[in-house]
């Protein structure tokens, strides 16, 4: 007589995707796709677990380059935000300045956004023909600065934007250089996060926005 092995199950590992400091990727959006395509229309990926999409807030965003373009503005800006399930996160993204000459021409990070009226935006770029880095909190429609941090930039340049978010603590890292931090509890469980591009009076300065990561924390 013969017996047959004992049923064995056999468990495959998963794997997180972690950056150096543990914290869990959820989201990475490369804007891989094809010139033109609405960014609504774009799937997320390489990295999409909540299975989430981009919504046009302000203006409308297409794919230009394999990067985030503020195609369309509304009062010379464009928004875009997506449903991440997350309140305390780790953003980052590269930000291209199309035109340091222009004199508004921000990149900015959304973070916690609830509605129009309240949300945090990190930015860079130029302002009143300054460069600028700040963190500010928008609540009931307006804004006030939290935090402000010295930096230089150059045309058609590209730079590394982190954003991190824990409870009531906000701290933002330009280019891996300079830190910058605001301590504020407005919007502290909001999930939903974004890009914003504020510009001049036409499309033309060419900001734009890839390789956008959210990280779990």
């Amino acid at each position: 007589m013969t017996f047959a092995p004992p049923f064995q199950r056999v468990f495959q590992p998963t794997f997180d995707r972690r950056n150096a400091s543990g914290a869990v990727l959820k989201i990475h959006d490369t804007f891989t796709d094809t010139n033109g395509t609405a960014i609504a229309s774009h799937t997320i990926a390489p990295v999409n677990i909540p299975a989430a999409s981009w919504s046009n807030w302000v203006g409308a965003w297409d794919i230009q380059g394999n990067k985030a373009n503020p195609a369309t503005l509304t009062i010379n800006v464009a928004s875009a935000t997506l449903q991440s399930g997350l309140a305390n996160v780790q953003i980052d993204a590269n930000i291209t300045i199309g035109q340091t000459t222009s004199a508004n021409n921000l990149g900015q990070i959304v973070l916690r956004y609830s509605d129009a009226n309240n949300w945090w935006a990190i930015a860079l770029g130029i302002l009143s023909s300054a460069a600028v880095f700040t963190i500010t909190k928008v609540v009931a429609g307006t804004g006030t600065g939290l935090a402000s941090g010295v930096i230089s930039i150059s045309n058609n340049t590209t730079y590394s934007l982190s954003v991190t978010a824990r409870g009531s603590v906000v701290t933002a890292i330009f280019n891996g250089v300079t830190t910058i931090t605001a301590t504020d509890a407005h919007n502290a469980t909001a999930t939903i996060h974004g890009m914003r591009v504020v510009e001049g009076a036409t499309i033309t300065n060419n900001t734009r926005i890839d390789d956008y990561k959210i990280y779990a924390l």
